[in-house]
């Protein structure tokens, strides 16, 4: 079955033939979370950390966590991570905060039922 298109993922894979394992939305609320699958044997942390990264490379901008918060969103775990970016114009330094959310549920499912067969 072919995969279901994702406008971040392909996005991404364009500018850096990355294919990451996501689904979803962008990322910018709850309700557009960025669905971290359990497609891939890389952990999702690093998935979700690669992601940002690229997001970062993309708009040409050093960024850094400033705050991760798990969320409990009904069934959902929501891994919430607010990134602060930095931008550098000639002398101008500036900075600007953004909220990236995760659904990081399947990966936390996938992890439990491997540490129960060991």
């Amino acid at each position: 079955m072919p995969k279901k298109p994702n406008p971040l993922r392909d996005r991404l894979y364009a500018d850096f033939t990355i294919d990451l394992p996501i689904a979803g939305g962008a990322g910018n609320s709850i309700e557009d979370c960025i669905i971290l699958t359990n497609e891939s044997p890389i952990h999702f942390a690093e998935v979700q950390y690669t992601l940002l990264d690229l997001l970062g490379k993309q708009r040409r901008l050093d960024w850094e966590v400033h705050h991760q918060q798990l969320l409990e969103v009904g069934p959902r775990t929501i891994d919430k991570i607010t990134v602060r970016f930095r931008a550098v114009a000639e002398d101008l330094i500036s900075y600007s905060q953004e909220h990236f959310y995760f659904d990081i549920t399947d990966c936390l499912e996938q992890r439990l039922q491997q540490d129960g067969e060991q």
